[in-house]
């Protein structure tokens, strides 16, 4: 939120605003995060709960590995199958957050009128 915090400060300085509207632009930009996590609420769960189960799965993997002491076609397509399970679930839940706070910079940054200086 750090580019966020710039851009009503960038605002702030250049006298275009006053109080009121940037608290009303706080209000709409806390409101559409409220309501994107709440939109993408059943798909971020599934997700944490993926990634949490497939790394239980890596920590069972990697016990019976070292208790095994042998490596196995099995033991390294559940460890192979873990690992990628958790990249990808971490992964979305990522993606979500990422596009979610992107989204609220974007309308923060229209609402006030300051350009998008990241490209």
């Amino acid at each position: 939120m750090d580019a966020t915090t710039d851009t009503i400060r960038s605002a702030e300085a250049e006298g275009n605003h006053d109080d009121h509207d940037l608290q009303s632009v706080l209000n709409v930009a806390i409101f559409a995060l409220e309501r994107l996590l709440n939109l993408f609420r059943i798909e971020r769960y599934l997700h944490l709960v993926l990634g949490f189960l497939s790394f239980l799965l890596l920590l069972y993997v990697g016990v019976a590995l070292v208790r095994a002491g042998t490596l196995n076609d099995s033991s390294l397509t559940l460890l192979f199958g873990a690992s990628g399970l958790f990249t990808a679930a971490s992964f979305r839940t990522t993606y979500y957050f990422n596009k979610g706070f992107k989204l609220i910079d974007d309308i923060i940054r229209t609402l006030l009128g300051v350009r998008n200086t990241d490209g």
